[in-house]
Parts: structure tokens; sequence; C-alpha cells
């Protein structure tokens, strides 16, 4: 397989949970080109019979959380991050703009990897094991980690939920 291939096959993908994961269109756009180049870079170590598709999420979630963390150490570029409105969904809903915009800001409160949980559960609709797979953690790693981050999540958006939104 090409990468041009690739990129054709899951660009939409990537681009998604990547956005999901940081909130930003120009930080995804360059998330998803480094995703891509890794995998291109990775391909010959690659496995057939491996699960292609848990492979290339493995990469975008490592990149995208690799880049989380570094964004997390810079305080200044945080400080300007909050500064800014919360980014519109990568899909257009038809759901209230407000809630959309409390979910972003709970969203972007939970540790990276519980957010990336979230994305690849919620959002993306993965199971446990896929999840599991391509964190390379075990699965009661993910339920835990997926447990935390609704918790949080309740905790953030109770009173928004308890308002009727």
């Amino acid at each position: 397989m090409t990468l041009d291939e690739l990129v054709q096959r899951y660009q939409r993908r990537v681009y998604a949970v990547i956005y999901r994961l940081t909130g930003n269109h120009a930080e995804t756009d360059d998330l998803c080109q480094e995703t891509f180049l890794q995998v291109f870079r990775s391909l010959p170590r690659f496995r057939p019979g491996t699960d292609l598709d848990a492979w290339v999420y493995q990469i975008a979630t490592h990149v995208s959380v690799d880049h989380l963390r570094r964004r997390a150490r810079d305080t200044r570029l945080l400080d300007k991050l909050k500064a800014q409105p919360p980014p519109q969904s990568v899909e257009p809903t038809a759901g209230d703009p407000d809630l959309e915009a409390d979910v972003r800001h709970a969203l972007d409160q939970l540790p990276p990897e519980q957010r990336s949980v979230i994305v690849l559960r919620v959002f993306e609709g993965l199971s446990h094991e896929e999840i599991a797979r391509i964190q390379s953690v075990p699965v009661a790693t993910i339920r835990w980690r997926l447990f935390a981050a609704r918790r949080k999540l309740e905790e953030l958006l109770g009173p928004r939920l308890a308002s009727g939104g």
C-alpha cells in the first residue's frame, strides 16, 4: 500500500480523532501530517496480519498525546489557548452550541490519556479491546481511564446538565 492510499483511506478518521483530542484545526492539520509521516516511516516495521486500523489509530493518538503533553508544559501557550473561544465541532451538529462549548471545555480539562479514551470510545465507537491495542495497555486500564474520565466529565458538566442542557 502506498502512502497516498493510506492517506486516502485514513485521512478523515485520523483528522477527526486528532481534532477531538486537540480542539484546534491548525494543530490538527500539523499533527495529521506528523501522523502520516510516522506511518510512512514505520511502514517497513508493520507486521502483516496486524490490524492496520488499530496501528494507524495508535500512531495518531500517540502523536496527539505527545503533543498535548508538550503543550501542557508551555504555560504561556496554555494561557493563550484559554483566552481563545472554544473551537467548533469538526462535524456540524444541530445541537446546542453552548453545550458543545461546555463539553469541549470539559474535555480539555481531562488528562491526555483520559481524553484519548473518551474520543476513541464515544466519538469513534471503538471497543475497549480496540482502544487497548491502540494504546498498548491492558483492557482494565482502558476501563479505568474511561470510568475516571466519565466521572470527571460528570463533575464538570453536572451543573450544565442539571440545568436542562
